[in-house]
């Protein structure tokens, strides 16, 4: 995937009990090609709306609602083990 014009929006934290991800967060609307699949993960496009009106408290809709909102990203996220988040936090 190419991705070009990128914004920095800010930054994340996603604490587990078991592991931290640190993100720095970037938007585009300029783009080519499909993500690619890890061994690890896999990859696929998925409707913003759709994703928003899942019952699943994801970290990403958080992320997602407060970019639409905010237009930046500067939270520390605290999720169990099936990805529900738990609590939330400004960061920096």
């Amino acid at each position: 995937m190419t991705v070009d014009n990128l914004f920095h929006k800010g930054k994340l934290v996603v604490e587990y009990p078991d592991r931290i991800y640190h993100f720095d967060i970037f938007t585009t609307n300029t783009y080519m090609g499909n993500p690619q699949e890890f061994d690890e993960n896999f990859a696929m496009w998925i409707d913003i709306d759709e994703l928003l009106a899942k019952d699943k408290k994801l970290p990403v809709v958080y992320i997602i609602k407060q970019l639409l909102q905010e237009g930046e990203v500067n939270v520390k996220i605290f999720a169990d083990e099936k990805n529900n988040v738990i609590a939330m936090q400004n960061y920096l």
